[in-house]
């Protein structure tokens, strides 16, 4: 690799983690080389070059300097994908760039196995931070309500997928959803177009798909995997 694109590369992705940092974004960067007798032994970070959490979310990221006429970045995007699959499933990615994204490129994410979020310096920061504020909290249910509550929610997440143009990940405490999945009691979802499938699947017609990733029954609380289709 040219050593003047590699400094460039370096000190980009070093903006990068300065800047996640200086928003509050606990952001470690992966080691690039080993100094061996006074020699810097190049050793590669397997296709990832930042890592940290925010909010329960953790991520992943891969930095990269391009110049506009740059024609490989569908490439990039997919590498990167198979070096997530090395990572926990919790793991979210956050692909960020110089340059603009190509429909090509916009398309490889789409058709990642994980989860990649196409970024630059502009909108990283605030895609770590849109991405954590999903996590919907615990609400107090009335069961006398003639609209309960978790309906309400399940409205707001529908809301929320059919504005999304990626992939979302969201939380939630709510009792009631929990029962209402493990039990498969969803007969009050029908009159939204919600259904259910051995427990472990709810959809939504055309446009959504909902994957449920965890049941922890103890601390009733399950985490949801929403894919927006095609």
């Amino acid at each position: 690799m040219n050593n003047k694109y590699l400094k460039i590369g370096e000190e980009f992705e070093y903006k990068i983690l300065q800047l996640l940092r200086k928003n509050n974004i606990k952001c470690f960067a992966c080691r690039l080389y080993y100094n061996i007798d006074n020699t810097n032994k190049f050793i590669g970070v397997g296709g990832i070059d930042l890592t940290g959490c925010y909010n329960e979310i953790f991520f992943a990221i891969q930095t990269k300097f391009r110049t506009d006429h740059y024609n490989e970045q569908d490439k990039d995007i997919k590498n990167f994908d198979k070096a997530l699959e090395l990572q926990p499933k919790e793991v979210i990615g956050f692909f960020v760039t110089t340059i603009n994204y190509s429909e090509e490129s916009k398309n490889a994410a789409l058709e990642t196995k994980r989860k990649i979020f196409l970024c630059n310096e502009e909108n990283i920061v605030q895609s770590i931070k849109k991405l954590s504020n999903f996590e919907i909290k615990k609400e107090s249910i009335d069961k006398n309500a003639p609209r309960p509550e978790y309906l309400n929610e399940l409205i707001r997440i529908k809301e929320i997928l059919q504005n999304s143009k990626d992939k979302v990940l969201i939380k939630t405490k709510n009792k009631n959803i929990y029962l209402m999945l493990i039990e498969n009691r969803i007969d009050k979802w029908e009159q939204n177009g919600w259904y259910g499938i051995k427990n472990k699947k709810i959809k939504a017609p055309k446009e959504i798909c909902i994957e449920i990733r965890n049941l922890y029954k103890k601390k009733q609380t399950i985490e949801l995997y929403y894919i927006k289709k095609k």
